[in-house]
C-alpha cells in the first residue's frame, strides 16, 4: 500500500470504528504503529499504541464522527492532508478543518501531527467531559 492509501483507508474506516464496528476498528488500528508519535496540537504528545488507543477510546460513545479528506498529497513516506471533521456527543455537534501530516513506514502510521483551525470551538463546546481535557491537555507549566 502507498502511504496515501494507508492514510485514506484510516479515515475511510474511522466512522465505522467509532460507531462500534469492531472489524473496522481492528483494520484501522492495524494501520497505526506500536511506536506511534501523535500530537493533536495544542494537546500534549501521545507516544505509543497504548496511549494512542487510550486517546481514541476517549471518543467511545460519540454519536457521530466523520473525517472527510478535502486535499491530500504524498512525498515519499510523508502525507499532508486537509480534512473536515465533525463530531456529535451528548447532542452537541462540532467540527472544523484540520491540517495533518503523517509519516507512514511499512504500511503503518508512525508519526502524526494535527493542527485544528478552530480548536477552541471544540474545547469550549461542552461536548467532551472535563475529564477528557484534564487527561490530554498540557498543564500551564508544560507550555
Amino acid at each position: 500500500m502507498s502511504a496515501l492509501e494507508v492514510v485514506s483507508n484510516y479515515f475511510e474506516w474511522m466512522d465505522g470504528a467509532v460507531s462500534g464496528d469492531s472489524e473496522l476498528a481492528e483494520k484501522r488500528t492495524a494501520l497505526v504503529s506500536p511506536d506511534i508519535k501523535y500530537q493533536n496540537v495544542p494537546l500534549r504528545p501521545i507516544n505509543g499504541l497504548a496511549e494512542y488507543d487510550e486517546f481514541a477510546m476517549s471518543f467511545v460513545g460519540t454519536e457521530f464522527m466523520r473525517g472527510r479528506i478535502t486535499h491530500i498529497a504524498q512525498e515519499g513516506e510523508w502525507v499532508l492532508m486537509e480534512r473536515n471533521e465533525e463530531w456529535r456527543l451528548n447532542g452537541v455537534t462540532v467540527g472544523g478543518m484540520i491540517m495533518g501530516i503523517m509519516r507512514v513506514v511499512d504500511d503503518q502510521i508512525v508519526e502524526w501531527t494535527d493542527y485544528q483551525a478552530n480548536f477552541s470551538t471544540w474545547r469550549f463546546s461542552g461536548q467532551m467531559p472535563e475529564a477528557f481535557w484534564a487527561r490530554w491537555e498540557f498543564a500551564p507549566a508544560e507550555l
